[in-house]
């Protein structure tokens, strides 16, 4: 992590009824003073219930990451519906710039809709390619241990690095891992750029004019498959908003 820049961490729980008791377990959990944490909330959120710290009443514009004290830790959570390509997508275009910094991204699985719909399985896993910490909430018992153990299995399957927990009454078993330093993320959309290193002699292939070179990987986010445009300017890969059901859950059920 660097000291001169902001590290914003993230939160991608959609409308999970359970996002900001998360954060507030998370707090309570590192015994963080109020003054030394600063809370985001995104797709025009409305504020934190009473005894969070204050939160933008607004949709969160990455404009505002100048405002942020570098020195505080910075919670950015994520509400809406719809898959925040565009917010990742800015990030990503922050980070690169070198004016903010993402800390480790968690994505709160809510674990029934993942389960009975095609269309929030498919915006979970579009999260989790992001993620360095995937956290379960089973949501009572409605998902059963087995099903969680294949959910995981999936991806360990096809080598995503993140880690995964799970909610227990509507607490991370480890909450210390969402402000882990180390990246997991399969993307690589978020991570800062290479210093460039003077030692290494620049070499220009034949026929390539003057400061023009080959393209590399799959790096930063013009080649994320999730950020890549096409000549429309529209995101390559579409990803479903989640369902309304999502919303409907049970009062008290895995909380």
């Amino acid at each position: 992590m660097s000291a001169d820049r902001p590290v914003l961490f993230v939160v991608l729980a959609g409308p999970h009824p359970g996002r900001w008791a998360l954060v507030d377990h998370l707090l309570r959990a590192e015994r963080l003073p109020e003054e030394d944490v600063c809370l985001w909330a995104a797709d025009d959120e409305a504020p934190a219930p009473a005894g969070h710290p204050p939160v933008s009443p607004s949709a969160w514009r990455v404009e505002g990451a100048e405002a942020m004290p570098a020195d505080a830790l910075q919670v950015l959570v994520y509400g809406g519906r719809a898959f925040p390509a565009p917010l990742l997508e800015q990030l990503a275009d922050r980070t690169a710039r070198g004016t903010l910094e993402v800390g480790r991204v968690t994505t709160l699985v809510h674990g029934p809709a993942c389960r009975d719909s095609r269309e929030a399985d498919r915006w979970y896993e579009a999260a989790i390619h992001f993620s360095d910490l995937v956290l379960i909430d089973p949501r009572g018992t409605a998902v059963s241990e087995k099903w969680i153990r294949d959910y995981e299995e999936r991806f360990r399957k096809q080598r995503f690095p993140c880690l995964f927990d799970r909610l227990k009454k509507g607490r991370p078993r480890h909450p210390s891992w969402m402000l882990d330093e180390q990246a997991r993320r399969l993307s690589q959309a978020l991570e800062p750029p290479e210093e460039p290193d003077t030692a290494v002699e620049v070499v220009i292939e034949e026929g390539l004019p003057p400061g023009e070179e080959e393209e590399g990987g799959d790096e930063g986010p013009a080649t994320d498959p999730y950020l890549r445009r096409n000549a429309a300017g529209e995101f390559e890969r579409y990803v479903p908003d989640l369902p309304a059901f999502a919303l409907d859950v049970e009062s008290g059920a895995g909380e």
